[in-house]
């Protein structure tokens, strides 16, 4: 089992129902105090493996991110994943740096969203029509100033990925100042 609570539930079910239970390793039944306390010993045995198992995946794939890997999602606007690292998509990013200036020139998110529909420019979803906290998001991502964090819940640690930089310093900080 891979939990306690599907486990114990699962048991209890078993015991109450006096169910014998066949596995390739023989059978077991739960009237027998035995036979409960080896299945319960195997099980348990079973359940640590799983979370080895899973706690070495999970710092595989974090160590694999900490080296530069894009480890799935969708990839932020302006880029795709080309062998598992995220590259400039140049179709995408000369909209990015669109969506940055016209900003910073002056315009509102829905003079933007506005030439973005009448441009044609999809979504990274593949929507005709962006939202106003979709351009929103763009502005304030950090994937464009060429770096990004990644939150490891698990590990309770934070890491900082880099990634293809597409907009240069100052109109980055000129974003920032008017936002």
């Amino acid at each position: 089992s891979r939990n306690d609570i599907f486990w114990n539930q699962f048991r209890t079910t078993m015991i109450k129902n006096q169910v014998t239970f066949y596995t390739d390793s023989g059978s077991y039944s739960f009237d027998n105090p035995n036979d409960k306390l080896v299945f319960t010993v195997l099980s348990s045995m079973g359940e640590y493996q799983n979370s080895l198992r899973l706690m070495r995946t999970h710092r595989g794939k974090f160590e694999k991110i900490k080296q530069g890997f894009w480890m799935g999602g969708p990839t932020p606007f302006g880029y795709m994943n080309k062998d598992k690292m995220l590259v400039e998509n140049p179709d995408e990013s000369k909209w990015v740096k669109f969506i940055y200036e016209s900003f910073n020139n002056g315009k509102s998110l829905r003079q933007i969203r506005q030439d973005l529909f009448i441009n044609g420019v999809k979504t990274p979803r593949g929507n005709d029509k962006w939202t106003l906290g979709s351009i929103d998001s763009v502005l304030k991502n950090t994937h464009y100033e060429g770096w990004y964090i990644i939150h490891d819940k698990k590990m309770k640690e934070d890491i900082k990925c880099s990634c293809p930089q597409i907009l240069d310093l100052q109109t980055i900080l000129d974003t920032r100042e008017r936002i």
